[in-house]
C-alpha cells in the first residue's frame, strides 16, 4: 500500500500547494507552482494533482494531453525540498505515472513525453531510471524523453 495519494489542486488547497518550493539548485529547471496553476487555466485535458505523503501536501504534478502531438505529457513535477531525498519523489513519481497510464490507456494513446533542462542531470538520471527514453529532440531548450506505455 503506497504511503502517496493524488489530490486535485482546488480552492482549498491551492495556496498550500504555491508555498512548496524545490531546492535552490534547482529553481533554474522548473517553473513555479503558482505559473503552473496561472497556465493550467488556458488549457483544455490537463490535470494538476497535489502530492500528498499522509496529511502532509509534499509536492505537484500537471500532466495532459497535447492535442498537437497526440500523446500526454507530463509538465511539472515537483517534490518540496524538505522532502526530497527520502524516496518520496520515487514513490511520487510512480503514482503519477500510474494515473498518466490509466488515462492514456482510456485514451488509446501510446506515449508519454517530458522535458528536462539539458543542466538538470540529476533530473535526468532520474526520468531515465524509472524508464524515460531520450530522444534527440530539443523543444524550447529542453531535452525530450518517452515512455513506452505498451511494452511488449
Amino acid at each position: 500500500m503506497t504511503r502517496i495519494k493524488l489530490v486535485p489542486v482546488t480552492k482549498s488547497n491551492w495556496l498550500m500547494c504555491v508555498k512548496l518550493n524545490v531546492k535552490e539548485d534547482q529553481k533554474p529547471f522548473i517553473a513555479s507552482n503558482l505559473f503552473s496553476i496561472a497556465e493550467y487555466q488556458f488549457f483544455d485535458h490537463m490535470r494538476m494533482r497535489a502530492i500528498y505523503y499522509g496529511k502532509e501536501m509534499i509536492g505537484f504534478a500537471m500532466y495532459g494531453l497535447d492535442e498537437d502531438e497526440g500523446g500526454l505529457w507530463i509538465y511539472r513535477f515537483m517534490i518540496d525540498e524538505n522532502y526530497q531525498d527520502r524516496g518520496l519523489g520515487r514513490e511520487s513519481f510512480q503514482c503519477v505515472m500510474e494515473d498518466v497510464k490509466d488515462w492514456a490507456r482510456r485514451l488509446n494513446k501510446q506515449t508519454v513525453t517530458i522535458t528536462y533542462h539539458s543542466d538538470n542531470t540529476r533530473g535526468k538520471e532520474f526520468y531515465q531510471q524509472v524508464g524515460f527514453v531520450p530522444t534527440d529532440e530539443v523543444i524550447e531548450g529542453e531535452e525530450v524523453a518517452r515512455y513506452s506505455l505498451f511494452r511488449n
